[in-house]
């Protein structure tokens, strides 16, 4: 149970860190964009 939970965890961190990394981009880049148009 433990093996197998940890290679879950271990094959699933690389897709979650992506997902969070183009979300996070999405933001900066919307947020730079109100920005801008309001600025």
């Amino acid at each position: 149970m433990n093996s197998r939970t940890t290679k879950t965890l271990a094959s699933s961190l690389p897709i979650l860190r992506t997902i969070f990394g183009k979300l996070n981009l999405a933001k900066r880049l919307g947020i730079h964009q109100g920005q801008g148009e309001n600025g």
